[in-house]
């Protein structure tokens, strides 16, 4: 059974290679509505409204890299966001409906 596991990988990269999706990292936007904000670490805890699933993601990123300086917008607890969901399961922030700070953050 595992040679089989292995020759189903190796179709299924062969498959990405010609789609020109191979190593990429594609996206996909939910709607979630804020449950939690820690600022602390700069991330957040929502609750998904879009879709047929009510999951709730946890460690959601503010910014796009933990150590990263500029602007940062701190939605308002409650309020709605859209996030960006990697193919990696890494989760963005990626729109505010309301925000209750704007940070400058050096």
């Amino acid at each position: 059974m595992s040679g089989l596991k292995k020759d189903m990988g190796t179709i299924q990269r062969a498959v990405q290679i010609l789609a020109g999706t191979y190593d990429k990292d594609l996206l996909s936007f939910e709607i979630a509505q804020i449950i939690s904000i820690d600022t602390k670490n700069w991330v957040c805890s929502a609750q998904l409204i879009s879709g047929k699933t009510q999951n709730v993601y946890n460690n959601i990123q503010l910014t796009s890299e933990k150590a990263s300086n500029g602007f940062i917008q701190i939605p308002k607890t409650g309020s709605n966001v859209i996030l960006a969901i990697t193919w990696r399961n890494e989760v963005y922030v990626f729109m505010c409906s309301e925000i209750d700070a704007l940070v400058f953050h050096q």
